[in-house]
């Protein structure tokens, strides 16, 4: 199966479109290496329910960008040490429970320690990661704006 890029906006198709054409080529092979790549594991997981729904598909591997850039790696003897999800959630807990304790989360204070807070600010760095942007540009254009934000 060549390389496709789907490009397009929110809710027109793509996810569908994608399980059909994986669909497809297993009907024509089913030993046929499939791969398909999504941003963040939040929508490859979300993939895999859906094709699971489906029917499934035996034999598709089903990952992000990070996984994809970490496998080539691999394949050239190169290493690139990744965080898992659950690393990620504890340091950003431990970043926020560190800013609260020094009294820089004035408004959040209330449910620092919640879950929801820490997985809307895990869920707002990894957009800032996929939209390339670098912790110098926010930090930038955050102070540019009102302290609450």
């Amino acid at each position: 199966m060549p390389p496709t890029l789907l490009l397009s906006p929110a809710a027109s198709g793509k996810t569908e479109y994608c399980i059909e054409r994986v669909r497809a080529v297993q009907q024509e092979n089913p030993l046929a290496p499939v791969r398909v790549i999504l941003p963040d594991r939040n929508q490859a997981s979300a993939f895999r329910r859906r094709i699971a729904r489906r029917g499934g598909a035996f034999g598709v591997e089903i990952g992000t960008f990070q996984d994809a850039y970490q496998a080539v790696l691999s394949s050239a003897g190169q290493f690139l040490p990744l965080a898992s999800d659950a690393l990620v959630h504890k340091l950003v807990r431990r970043a926020l429970e560190t800013l609260n304790a020094a009294k820089a989360l004035e408004h959040y204070a209330p449910i620092v320690g919640r879950a929801g807070l820490t997985l809307a600010v895990t869920d707002v760095i990894a957009e800032l990661e996929r939209a390339l942007i670098h912790p110098e540009e926010f930090a930038a254009a955050a102070s540019t704006h009102d302290a609450r934000l």
